[in-house]
């Protein structure tokens, strides 16, 4: 019974580890002030996105989990974990993209009203 969930729970560790070092650990303020403060900034978009892969790597995880203590738990061997496969495949694709768009975006940026005081100050100066 544990041979046959080993692979799948190194997978799945090394799915979270993945995790967090693509997309970090959450930060639930700044996602929470996307959808209550005034204009988004982007760290608090790309807190929303990581807030939503950790729910995506949470859910999958527990479907996976399921699925093999259920395969681990039976007496005959499943000779297609289709499911599983399908599962992290999808998942892995989700981490990919995140990583594509995490490392394409700007570390610093004035859109979207990050940085909205030297935005006035420089409107002030322009007005002078």
């Amino acid at each position: 019974m544990v041979r046959r969930a080993a692979l799948p729970l190194v997978a799945l560790a090394g799915f979270a580890a993945a995790a967090g070092l693509i997309v970090g650990p959450p930060d639930l303020p700044a996602a929470w002030r996307f959808f209550v403060g005034g204009v988004p900034t982007l760290y608090e978009g790309e807190a929303v996105v990581a807030l939503l892969c950790w729910l995506v790597v949470i859910l999958v995880a527990a479907a996976a989990l399921t699925l093999t203590v259920r395969a681990a738990g039976s007496a005959r061997a499943v000779r297609q974990p289709s499911a599983r496969a399908t599962l992290m495949l999808v998942a892995g694709a989700l981490l990919f993209g995140i990583a594509l768009v995490h490392n394409a975006l700007p570390h610093y940026s004035m859109c979207c009203a990050s940085d909205a005081k030297h935005v006035q100050e420089a409107a002030q100066l322009v007005r002078r």
